[in-house]
């Protein structure tokens, strides 16, 4: 719906054509995102026809595919999938598309610096960021469940260290009961 509240062209079109789609495959997308903090699809199209299909399965899985930046911009994608002669090339930004889970945890803390493969020289004073060199990306999205991870852990070796404490108990009363 529009924000006058009339009935917009595009919109109704853009209903009809993903709303059974986006039905079928959303929680799919959903969970992968938020067990993995991305997920990726890749829609397929024709000219005058629109959008005919979206991939989503193991060539589309995140930990088969890692992002590419210049100067912070999404550059493109490469894939495991690749053939072996194109796997230095990227994929066009458009061909993927990516759902992330912001990483909430990093907006008050400063990331951790990975390393760099690259051994271009890099200088921040440069204007010209088109000519900067391609790198992976760190915003990867970030898992819900990693929150959780901490607070599991110490669950179980509160689990753990009950089931010690129970288990030498145990030992001494049996020890204390036996007849000589």
């Amino acid at each position: 719906e529009s924000k006058d509240g009339q009935p917009n062209q595009v919109i109704s079109d853009l209903n009809d054509t993903f709303r059974d789609l986006f039905n079928a495959q959303l929680h799919n997308w959903a969970y992968e995102a938020a067990k993995y903090g991305v997920c990726y699809v890749r829609p397929y199209g024709a000219e005058g026809k629109g959008i005919q299909h979206i991939r989503h399965d193991r060539y589309t899985h995140p930990l088969s595919i890692k992002e590419f930046e210049r100067a912070g911009l999404l550059a493109g994608y490469r894939s495991k999938h690749q053939p072996a002669d194109q796997r230095q090339q990227l994929i066009e930004p458009w061909k993927v598309v990516s759902f992330k889970i912001p990483q909430w945890s990093n907006l008050c803390s400063h990331q951790q610096h990975q390393p760099s493969r690259e051994h271009t020289q890099f200088n921040l004073a440069s204007d010209d960021y088109e000519n900067d060199p391609v790198v992976e990306t760190t915003h990867y999205g970030e898992s819900l469940l990693r929150a959780a991870f901490d607070p599991w852990q110490k669950l179980e070796q509160a689990s753990t260290a009950l089931s010690v404490a129970r288990w030498n108990a145990g030992k001494k009363d049996r020890f204390i009961g036996v007849n000589v």
